[in-house]
């Protein structure tokens, strides 16, 4: 792991299974600890997936990391 320019930022070399790993962690994080109960469907959580505000804000932010490391799983890159 090394820093950049931005301290912000950091560089992390993965394997695409370790990627693979990260990306089904965050979707799990997300279905057993962040969402309520009754939003969860088979494996899915339905919008807004808690009545809880911070928990909905924590949902959205998780999701949008775990797309963010699936569009680099596809070799797709997102903006930033």
């Amino acid at each position: 792991m090394g820093v950049t320019d931005n301290p912000m930022h950091l560089l992390l070399e993965v394997t695409g299974e370790e990627l693979t790993l990260l990306c089904e962690a965050l979707d799990s994080h997300v279905y057993w600890q962040l969402s309520d109960r009754y939003y969860r469907n088979d494996g899915y959580v339905r919008e807004p997936g808690s009545d809880d505000a911070e928990a909905v804000a924590a949902i959205r932010a998780t999701s949008a990391l775990e797309e963010k490391l699936r569009a680099i799983e596809r070799g797709i890159s997102l903006p930033t």
